[in-house]
């Protein structure tokens, strides 16, 4: 059963997008002022490992840009996305010293960075463990594969099926890994007693009582899609039989 705080940050999972959208767009900028302060705080503040400067720039940069809206911190990133996003970059160094709260404390309070990020999320910054990453991370690349299939133009196009399949893959992939659990937990009775697919989801997995309401709904959504492209089919093809007739009198 996930805990409050997991709930909290799976509700906003399929948010994420577009928030990591803009702040990504900042990480190859390295001709920048901002690039210059995060060589100097990483010389000085992070034993030079310049594997943090691309995280260094973007977070910098989306920071400040903040300000420059016509509301301060206008349409700011979440705090909780903003932890998902510190662990993301810090998981990408190879054998990185800091931490997200480190690395987040350090661009924090240096002189050369705090009055960019001006204590956004000072008080939220924590280091989430990698099961609430994992989980967050596998409902974002749901939510993301299903409104891309969602919102694809043209129906009859088989490009529909490439996003289609890698949300189904990901779900498969999630009930996998439940099963592994189960087994590598060896619980006989619970493999004795017979129960339903969706049930031992919910019980086996962190996000399990948070996904079989979410799949349902999506799966009523995706049926009654398939029912409606079924009535075109239908349709069509009882027009081209009725046009047939007509052209041969055959009524």
């Amino acid at each position: 059963m996930p805990s409050e705080k997991e709930e909290k940050y799976y509700n906003i999972s399929s948010g994420y997008l577009s928030y990591k959208s803009e702040i990504d767009s900042y990480l190859d900028d390295s001709h920048s002022n901002y690039n210059a302060y995060c060589k100097t705080i990483i010389h000085l503040s992070l034993e030079n490992n310049l594997d943090y400067i691309r995280p260094c720039v973007a977070f910098l940069k989306y920071t400040d840009n903040l300000k420059r809206r016509v509301t301060p911190f206008e349409n700011t990133m979440p705090c909780e996305y903003v932890n998902i996003w510190l662990k993301e970059q810090i998981k990408k160094i190879s054998n990185a010293k800091y931490n997200a709260s480190e690395f987040f404390k350090t661009l924090n309070s240096h002189d050369l960075s705090k009055s960019f990020v001006n204590g956004l999320c000072e008080k939220e910054i924590n280091d989430i463990d990698d099961s609430l990453y994992n989980n967050f991370q596998f409902l974002h690349n749901l939510y993301y594969n299903l409104n891309k299939y969602e919102n694809i133009a043209i129906t009859d196009d088989l490009d529909n099926c490439v996003a289609a399949n890698q949300c189904a893959e990901s779900y498969e992939r999630e009930e996998d890994a439940k099963e592994e659990l189960e087994r590598t937990e060896g619980d006989r009775s619970l493999q004795e007693r017979p129960a339903p697919r969706g049930e031992e989801t919910s019980e086996f997995t962190p996000l399990g009582s948070f996904l079989r309401p979410w799949i349902e709904e999506k799966e009523k959504r995706l049926r009654n899609s398939y029912k409606y492209d079924d009535y075109l089919l239908y349709n069509s093809e009882k027009e081209e039989t009725d046009t047939k007739n007509i052209r041969y009198n055959i009524q």
